[in-house]
C-alpha cells in the first residue's frame, strides 16, 4: 500500500500491473468529510437521524458523541455498518433520510483539475466509481463536480449490493462485475477502514488519499510515466 504524502516511485510500483483502478467518492473526489461545508452538513444529517437514540437536543452534539462511540469503541466498523450494528438504522434508512435532508448542490463545487485528471487516468486504467451513497445522491454530487460519468465503466453504490464498503462482498461483487482478479484492482480512497483493508485483504492494491489534490497529483504522475 502506498500512503500519502505522494511518492513517486511507490506509486509506479503499486499502479504496475493493474488493469482497474476503483475510486471512492467522499473524501476522495470531493472534499467530503475534509471539507468544513461538507463535514457540517454529514454532522447536521447524521446528528439529525440520531439525535432522538443520542437523547440530546442538538444535532451536532449527536454526531459528535456518535462519532466518539465508533472510534472508541468499534474502529473497525464503517459509520454504516456503526448505524446499523449499534443503532439499528440500516443502509436504506439512513440513505432516504440523507437524500431528503443533505443538499450536495449546496456545497459540491465544480472540480475541473479533478475531471481532467479522471479523464486522463482513464486512458491507461478501467475506472470504477464505488461508494457506500445512495446511487442517486452519488450521481448529484457527480454532476456537480462536473464529472463525465460515461469515463467510469461501472458505478456501485452499496445499497445496490445490499452491503456497504468495508464489506469484502462489495469487493467481490466489483471483480465479479469487471471480470478482474483482486491482483490487476487498485482501490483508491480515503478511508483506511472502508477502502483500503479491505482491498488489502482480498489482494488488490490500494492507496490512501488525503484528498482530491492526490487524484490531480496522481494523474500527472501516471502521465509522466507512460511519456
Amino acid at each position: 500500500m502506498a500512503k500519502s504524502p505522494i511518492e513517486r516511485p511507490a506509486l509506479l510500483r503499486l499502479f504496475e500491473g493493474r488493469e482497474a483502478v476503483i475510486f471512492d467518492l467522499d473524501g476522495t473526489l470531493h472534499g467530503g468529510g475534509r471539507d468544513v461545508e461538507s463535514a457540517g452538513d454529514s454532522a447536521r444529517v447524521t446528528g439529525m437521524r440520531l439525535r432522538h437514540r443520542m437523547g440530546t437536543a442538538d444535532c451536532f452534539e449527536s454526531f459528535s458523541l456518535f462519532d466518539r462511540f465508533v472510534k472508541a469503541r468499534v474502529p473497525e466498523m464503517s459509520k454504516s455498518e456503526a448505524l446499523l450494528a449499534c443503532f439499528g438504522i440500516g443502509l436504506s434508512e439512513m440513505n432516504r433520510f440523507r437524500e431528503t435532508h443533505e443538499s450536495p448542490e449546496q456545497f459540491v463545487r465544480p472540480a475541473p483539475d479533478v475531471a481532467r485528471a479522471i479523464y486522463e487516468i482513464r486512458q491507461r486504467f478501467r475506472l470504477i466509481l464505488a461508494t457506500n451513497n445512495s446511487r442517486s445522491l452519488a450521481l448529484r454530487i457527480v454532476k456537480c463536480l462536473g464529472l463525465n460519468l460515461s469515463l467510469f465503466e461501472y458505478v456501485q453504490a452499496s445499497e445496490d449490493v445490499g452491503f456497504p464498503k468495508p464489506d469484502p462482498r462489495f469487493f467481490t461483487q466489483i471483480m465479479n462485475v469487471v471480470g478482474l482478479p483482486a491482483a490487476r484492482l487498485v482501490s483508491v480512497g480515503d478511508g483506511q477502514v472502508t477502502d483500503v483493508a479491505p482491498a488489502l485483504a482480498l489482494g488488490m492494491g490500494a492507496w490512501q488519499v488525503r484528498g482530491p489534490q492526490d487524484i490531480v497529483q496522481l494523474a500527472g504522475i501516471l502521465g509522466g510515466a507512460s511519456s
